[in-house]
């Protein structure tokens, strides 16, 4: 990597760059005013719950849920989600070292060889939604993650469909870290 420049952007610049709104899809950034969202959380026979630990509204339904963007009743935003503070962040140094360390890395095998046994060894489908003249599609992926290379992070290699693989580093979860808990 010496000499080379990398650019960086979090996802959270990302989205303020790309994503101003709470989702692509929404219309306004203007904040729920009637109160509907606490109201039917506060309502324990409405399916509306609040999650005190990420700021989030969610419809509640068997074992899923799923978050709440903007108010049913006056289409205003949601709060801010703080689910990020969950998460440890990655600075950019333990990118660097594990990036050096995914370097050679080109096939699930590679991995195996210069990493040794992954914590899990599984398959995940990945689905893609019927779009113009294109059914919809599921593809099985070998996934294998470790938990053990870095204090931060845990790292995740998939195995592409041309037998290659693409890797993510994800930020280990740390629990509630706001300051107001």
């Amino acid at each position: 990597m010496e000499g080379s420049t990398v650019a960086r952007c979090s996802v959270h610049c990302l989205g303020a760059l790309i994503m101003p709104k709470r989702t692509h899809l929404s219309v306004t950034e203007k904040s729920c005013q009637c109160n509907y969202l606490q109201r039917a959380a506060d309502n324990p026979e409405n399916p509306i719950r609040f999650d005190q630990r990420t700021s989030e509204y969610q419809f509640v339904f068997g074992d899923g849920r799923l978050r709440i963007f903007h108010c049913p009743f006056c289409g205003g935003a949601a709060p801010e989600s703080k689910r990020s503070l969950l998460f440890a962040q990655i600075p950019y140094s333990e990118e660097d070292r594990l990036s050096q360390v995914l370097e050679p890395i080109k096939t699930i095998d590679d991995a195996l060889e210069l990493l040794g046994k992954p914590d899990v060894d599984s398959y995940l489908a990945v689905r893609t939604p019927e779009a113009e003249n294109k059914a919809p599609t599921i593809e099985r992926l070998r996934d294998i993650r470790y938990y053990g290379l870095s204090d931060v992070a845990d790292v995740s290699i998939a195995e592409r469909p041309d037998g290659l693989i693409s890797w993510h580093l994800q930020g280990k979860y740390v629990g509630d870290q706001s300051p107001d808990r």
